[in-house]
This record gives structure tokens, sequence and C-alpha cells, in this order.
């Protein structure tokens, strides 16, 4: 089974970024801890299987945190839809790095609430300016 490699695919990889990369700002998640969701991703040669186990590895750090719940769930939900689509570690390297790059990008922003699409997200940087 092929990837599905359509511009969809990508824009819902960006959406789904921006949700969780924002979600990360409003539950306090720090960058660092989303390198290690990210690096979790090597924990498995098999490009499929390391998907499940950072879901894993997610939800126990979120666990041992007790915070980021809602974080959790949209990275979950969001590795899932990758595995669904036939994607593996490289999918989801991608959209973790991006929602770092989203997180990190937030931290002189206050917001209160997720971003849903790349779209607001975009709007929210140029009213901070």
């Amino acid at each position: 089974m092929e990837l599905e490699s359509t511009s969809n695919f990508e824009k819902t990889i960006l959406d789904l970024a921006v949700k969780i990369g924002s979600l990360a700002k409003v539950e306090g998640i720090t960058t660092s801890q989303l390198e290690q969701i990210i690096a979790s991703l090597e924990n498995s040669p098999d490009r499929r299987n390391s998907l499940l186990i950072c879901a894993a590895y997610t939800k126990r750090q979120a666990n041992r945190l007790r915070r980021g719940n809602r974080t959790v769930q949209a990275i979950i939900e969001a590795i899932k839809e990758i595995y669904l689509r036939n994607g593996g570690k490289e999918e989801a390297r991608k959209l973790l790095g991006l929602a770092k790059w989203v997180r990190e990008s937030l931290d002189d922003i206050r917001i209160h609430q997720a971003v849903n699409n790349f779209g607001e997200y975009l709007d929210l940087l140029l009213l901070k300016r």
C-alpha cells in the first residue's frame, strides 16, 4: 500500500501540527518534552511500529508529568491519522517537528485555546506584529 501523496495529506499534517503546538503552549508543555516525543520514534527500526511506540510513550509522559492530556490526545489522534494513511515515522517526525516549531513561535504570544488550523495560526502571528 502506498502513502497517500496528495497536498491534502500535507495540509492535514500542517493543521494537526498547529493544533498540537498551540495545545502544548496552552498546557505548558516544553519544547524539550516535544523533542523527547520525537526521539521516541527511533525506538523501533520499523517505520510503522515506531508510530505505536511513540503513542504509548506520549501517553506515559503525560501520566508521569500529570499535565498535557489534551496535547497528548491530539498527538495520538494525529499519529493514528498517519498510521491509517499508511504513513510512518518520517511523516510523524515531520508532524512533531512542525508542532515543536509552532510551540516555539508562540513563546511570546499569549493564547488561551488551541489554534485549529494553519490559517488561524498565520492570523495569530500577524496580529502579534
